[in-house]
């Protein structure tokens, strides 16, 4: 996330520095693992530790809780973990839809279909926030799926 997601803002306190490093450490290790197969388990190792790093120095930030959950919505990774971080980060930044979809991803794969459903729904239909495609193919098949229908537009 960092740059490309969701913002990261520093505190004004002595070593506020050092948990924004470790959430870019982590962060690296994080797309590794998401974009190569090769070495995915020992990156997903150190993006995890990095970012329980960051969540023992700054627990009330969300950075670090939606990173950590985003890393069990890569292929083959258990989605419950996921769940935990994502409705913690959640909690502390609500509303925002780089913590909404990949948190109905992983209620999706974990078959809490209600849940993710409720959670696309706010991501597809922000009237601020551009639609993600993935988001809305995401939505309607869990929607066929639980016998829902959708009016069109």
């Amino acid at each position: 996330m960092g740059r490309g997601g969701i913002r990261v803002s520093a505190r004004a306190r002595p070593g506020a520095h050092d948990w924004q490093n470790q959430l870019e450490f982590a962060e690296y290790f994080a797309q590794r693992a998401s974009l190569e197969k090769d070495g995915r388990d020992q990156n997903l190792v150190e993006a995890r530790a990095g970012l329980a790093r960051v969540i023992a120095l700054v627990p009330e930030i969300p950075e670090g809780h939606a990173m950590l959950g985003i890393t069990y919505t890569i292929e083959g990774q258990p989605p419950e973990p996921g769940i935990d971080s994502l409705e913690r980060a959640l909690a502390l930044l609500p509303s925002h839809p780089q913590i909404e979809y990949p948190l109905a991803q992983v209620h999706a794969r974990a078959g809490h279909r209600d849940r993710a459903i409720e959670l696309l729904r706010r991501v597809v239909h922000r009237a601020h926030a551009s639609s993600d495609p993935g988001a809305a193919r995401q939505l309607e098949e869990l929607e066929r799926a639980a016998g829902e229908t959708r009016a069109p537009n």
